[in-house]
């Protein structure tokens, strides 16, 4: 999204990605013919979606692009070392309305936000206090209770993990998995009955099972 280009432009800005909108990232491989085929068929998709432009990069554009898409957690930690970062799994016809609420609960905390988002359905949300929040780690923890309340929506279903974030907020919401789900007390029985030792990956599940 916007936020994320903004983001890997603090550095040096990789070529192709516009801070003032959004940007879709695709590799193709294969035979020359088939790469062809690949950039005709594009090309007529993102004129079908009225995008601004469809270019081809360059090996050296592609490898600045792709290292930003790689590094986007990294990027958010330098701008704001306090960020919160989610990583959520949702299906992608879940991943509008998401993003929508996303941007909305930082908006009303008045956070900073930027996204990156998987094809497979995952998601990363960065938010990012201001330098004139007098009590970041509270606003993030508000912000934090409100996204997990806006994951565990039916008509979203997500599961968010707070991968990065300062030690109180995660303390404050009840760990990186925030309150358990309605679904919490299934997946422990159906750990237990192949893992009946918990000897595998224990604490590192949902829910810490």
């Amino acid at each position: 999204d916007p936020g994320a280009a903004r983001l890997a432009a603090g550095t040096e800005p990789p070529a192709r990605l516009e801070p003032q909108s959004w940007s879709v990232v695709i590799a193709a491989a294969g035979k020359a013919a088939v790469v062809d085929r690949y950039a005709r068929e594009l090309t007529r998709m993102a004129s079908a979606a009225q995008a601004s432009g469809f270019d081809s990069l360059s090996d050296a554009e592609q490898a600045a692009v792709l290292d930003a898409v790689r590094e986007f957690p990294q990027l958010a930690l330098k701008a704001a070392p306090s960020a919160a970062i989610f990583r959520i799994g949702v299906l992608p016809s879940a991943m509008a309305p998401l993003l929508s609420r996303l941007r909305e609960t930082a908006s009303q905390n008045g956070l900073d936000f930027a996204s990156l988002t998987r094809a497979s359905g995952v998601v990363y949300a960065a938010f990012l206090t201001k330098q004139s929040d007098a009590a970041p780690s509270a606003t993030l923890a508000k912000a934090a209770s409100g996204i997990f309340g806006v994951c565990g929506r039916p008509d979203i279903a997500a599961q968010a993990t707070l991968e990065w974030g300062p030690p109180e907020v995660k303390r404050a919401v009840g760990g990186i998995w925030g309150p358990p789900r309605q679904d919490f007390e299934l997946m422990r029985r159906i750990k237990a009955v192949f893992d009946p030792q918990a000897v595998l990956s224990p604490g590192r599940l949902g829910g810490g099972i």
